[in-house]
């Protein structure tokens, strides 16, 4: 087990540092519940979800949300019953949640929360053996469920699927091994199950994925760390995560805080940094955007906790690159840059190169049309990605571009619509960008030479400011085309090649 006592001032040197900061734990505000371990979690949309479970002496049915941008819980409907071991995940805009242990013992019964109107409803029961310390997942709109452990003392390897449009289960693959106390995620349409403990072989480090297509389950590279039970898991920016957990196959407990990730693409694991707060196990896991989150928990089988934690993995958002500038005039200028895999929008800043003053936009796409320039001047411009909104994910600013605009030339020049398209020439798509400087009729159409109109890519009624639309190349030949922007008061024409 690795120390964690060099990490416990964390909080305070990092708890104003962006989203961008990598591979760092951040502490939160204590889940607003109590003390606890054995509880079940979810994430939907922007916020968190964490309840039921038990402390020293009651099972819990309360039921908390977490909002990531306050850092508050929020008490919402209690969960119908009480429990621990429950398993917990989301589909679409609904949380699950179902199977563990009550005052009756195992439970195979199932519910459906609904955030927007804060109730649950009960759904078809599991249709296997009552059971808890299972594990669940969801890809797309099913939800699966299967393994862990039945009041008889059999370890479960059966798994079923769910389908909330239906309300039916129905038996999957099953494991090669029954297993209980183990983490799963799942990652790219594949599920995937790890650690837990396996019966007659103890703490277990293997990885298991779920091919839902040919419905089989395949046995992958396994964690280099050591076997665990009870660990927290979660997966974000296309990995999986694993920390914590116990071992006590020796006859001694040992616990962790050793967190480690696992890429699917590569079938790799890689440690990453270690879990600050107190090493536990029994804790809950899940992701919120592209951080995880991992909370409450049990230090020994006398010490339960309530701390809550933020892990903002190695960030996978690059800076753009292949910036140009064109359709330079005295007043306004075209930017471009290449697509970056995962970023969901673009920040542009631009300054004249002699001021310290810069001036940010958004584009929603690789081309951003700026305005109000000054004539026969210089200027500087940066683009960076986002990738993630709440919380907000950015890359590093590209590397610095500079153009300059003409001379003043004539009125009808600052009339100009600044008609843009961006890669000219192209191959498959490109992007028309263009500017309004009032609201107007727009229509934008493609001809050939001969002035034969092709087709009409634009027809609406625009507000004034920028946009951008995509050209398809569709069935189009290589060759000359012109593209024709015409608004209420003016036409604008520019050529373009396929090639």
């Amino acid at each position: 087990m690795k120390s964690s006592s060099l990490l416990v001032i964390l909080p305070f040197i990092f708890g104003s540092l962006n989203s961008r900061a990598q591979n760092i734990w951040v502490q939160e505000a204590d889940f607003g519940g109590g003390i606890r371990k054995d509880a079940f979690g979810f994430s939907i949309g922007n916020v968190g979800y964490l309840g039921s479970g038990v402390n020293y002496t009651e099972g819990k049915l309360d039921f908390w949300k977490y909002d990531p941008s306050s850092n508050v819980w929020t008490q919402e409907s209690d969960f119908p019953n009480e429990r621990r071991y429950a398993v917990g995940f989301s589909i679409g805009n609904y949380g699950y949640a179902g199977t563990g242990t009550g005052v009756t013992g195992a439970i195979n019964d199932f519910w459906q929360y609904d955030p927007a109107a804060n109730t649950w409803a009960k759904k078809a029961n599991f249709p296997g053996d009552p059971r808890y310390q299972a594990v669940g997942f969801s890809i797309g709109n099913k939800g699966y469920l299967g393994s862990g452990f039945t009041d008889g003392g059999k370890y479960k390897k059966d798994f079923f699927k769910y389908d909330p449009s239906t309300n039916k289960w129905t038996e999957i693959a099953s494991l090669t091994k029954g297993r209980k106390e183990a983490v799963a995620f799942s990652i790219g349409g594949k599920g995937y199950i790890t650690t837990g403990i396996i019966f007659t072989t103890g703490a277990s480090k293997e990885i298991w994925e779920y091919d839902t297509t040919a419905n089989t389950w395949t046995e992958k590279t396994p964690c280099p760390g050591p076997g665990r039970i009870a660990a927290a898991g979660f997966a974000t920016n296309g990995k999986g995560y694993v920390t914590g957990g116990f071992d006590d196959g020796s006859g001694t407990t040992v616990v962790y805080n050793d967190t480690w990730e696992y890429d699917p693409t590569t079938d790799s694991w890689s440690e990453k940094a270690d879990f600050p707060g107190t090493p536990r196990f029994s804790a809950v896991g899940f992701a919120i955007g592209v951080n995880g989150y991992v909370g409450t928990g049990e230090v020994s089988y006398t010490e339960f906790i309530q701390d809550f934690w933020q892990y903002s993995p190695a960030s996978s958002c690059s800076a753009p690159t292949g910036q140009s500038s064109t359709n330079i005039m005295s007043t306004k200028a075209t930017l471009n840059w290449d697509a970056v895999s995962g970023a969901i929008k673009y920040q542009v800043k631009y300054k004249a190169s002699n001021s310290s003053t810069w001036t940010q936009t958004n584009s929603m796409s690789t081309t951003k049309t700026i305005m109000g320039l000054s004539a026969n001047t210089s200027y500087t411009w940066q683009v960076r990605s986002v990738c993630s909104t709440n919380p907000t994910v950015t890359s590093d600013w590209s590397a610095k571009q500079h153009f300059t605009t003409t001379l003043r030339l004539s009125a009808e020049e600052d009339a100009s619509n600044a008609l843009d398209v961006y890669p000219n020439p192209f191959s498959t798509t490109a992007v028309i960008s263009f500017s309004l400087s009032e609201n107007s009729h727009t229509v934008i159409e493609l001809y050939d030479l001969s002035g034969k109109k092709i087709s009409t890519v634009l027809d609406e009624n625009l507000d004034a400011g920028d946009h951008s639309i995509e050209l398809n190349r569709n069935q189009l030949a290589d060759g000359i085309y012109l593209v024709q922007l015409k608004t209420d008061d003016q036409v604008s024409t520019m050529k373009i090649m396929l090639q």
